[in-house]
């Protein structure tokens, strides 16, 4: 028997399939939409336009664990120890060495940073009174030294300037009279540095006693 019937009297053709044994199925055609819409339904894979019907396949389809190795080959993002270094890794961790970010906010007196090097401050008092070049801090092989704080007080009338060594200003002059001075507070960046290997020199215009502390660190 060939498919589709024809309704008597009218010559309408209902749509069959003839499953053998002359039994025919009618054919229904799939709608999909709201209340009063009725979009047939697309074939294929892909569009998302009304009338096709969204599938979500099992965990176990071949077609998801392919997607999720082709995942873990393109190097997605995957979760770690907070602290262990890993190109995976996504924490607040250093990735290179595990070092913790810093906070600007947060006090700290015993370790600065430049970076993610720790750098320990150190300190060294200023007497001097010669008039020229008063060494303060002396010479590091291959370390600059960058000043963080500094005081300074002057017995007398006298200009005073920063050097790195003898030969390069760090600084104008300050021009002090008697038991004046200033102070700069810490700065995270410095207020100035030498050059790498040169000692750190205060240089006076005339025989003044002048006192008061750095705060620095090697870099």
């Amino acid at each position: 028997m060939t498919d589709n019937v024809t309704v008597p009297a009218t010559g309408a053709i209902i749509g069959t399939k003839d499953i053998g044994g002359s039994v025919q199925v009618q054919r229904v055609a799939l709608t999909v939409g709201g209340a009063g819409v009725a979009n047939d339904v697309v074939g294929g894979a892909g569009p998302t336009a009304a009338g096709v019907i969204r599938t979500v396949s099992a965990t176990d389809d071949p077609g998801v664990t392919a997607l999720a190795a082709l995942a873990t080959a393109a190097k997605q993002p995957a979760l770690g120890t907070a602290g262990t270094a890993s190109s995976d890794v996504i924490t607040v961790q250093g990735i290179a060495n595990g070092v913790p970010l810093r906070d600007a906010a947060s006090p700290e007196t015993s370790t600065v940073y430049n970076g993610t090097t720790a750098l320990t401050p150190k300190f060294a008092a200023i007497s001097a009174s010669a008039s020229g070049s008063n060494s303060i801090v002396a010479a590091v092989t291959s370390k600059k030294i960058r000043v963080l704080a500094v005081d300074l007080i002057a017995n007398g009338t006298v200009n005073a300037k920063w050097r790195s060594a003898t030969a390069t200003d760090l600084t104008g002059l300050a021009y002090l009279v008697a038991n004046s001075g200033y102070v700069r507070p810490f700065s995270p960046v410095g207020w100035f540095e030498t050059t790498a290997g040169a000692a750190l020199t205060l240089d006076l215009s005339a025989a003044i006693a002048v006192g008061g502390c750095v705060v620095y660190v090697e870099v």
